[in-house]
């Protein structure tokens, strides 16, 4: 069954504005993360005389592992788009375009997220401490 040219022309175009659109959403999202979590450390660095305010690293704790597991769960999906791509191009006989960074963004902000979490859990735990043994 031949494969019409403008379905394929057009399934390139939102492929790659598909990539585009996700890659930025990615890198917006995890700067954003980071501000946060950034500025609430800060404050819970700031603030050791209270133990309570340690607290506070739990919140950016659950948020970085769950854009932790998004970012590893979209790892697969972004594979999947440069797939498609490159299979659409083949059939159409034009030059594709690297969707791979993607994935490998993916895979950055994944681990950041992951040590992000483990980082404030741990700072967490140790002001705890610090905090109950003083």
């Amino acid at each position: 069954m031949p494969v019409d040219e403008t379905v394929l022309r057009w399934k390139i175009d939102k492929d790659i504005q598909l990539y585009t659109f996700y890659l930025d959403v990615a890198v917006k999202t995890s700067v954003f993360l980071m501000a946060v979590t950034g500025g609430i450390a800060s404050y819970a660095v700031s603030n050791t005389a209270s133990p309570v305010s340690s607290l506070a690293l739990g919140f950016p704790a659950v948020v970085n592992a769950g854009f932790a597991f998004l970012f590893f769960r979209s790892i697969v999906q972004a594979k999947r788009i440069a797939q498609v791509h490159t299979e659409a191009c083949k059939a159409l006989g034009v030059q594709e375009f690297n969707l791979e960074p993607l994935e490998a963004v993916c895979k950055i902000f994944s681990s950041m997220c992951a040590i992000a979490t483990v980082g404030l859990l741990l700072l967490m735990a140790f002001q705890i401490r610090g905090g109950s043994s003083s």
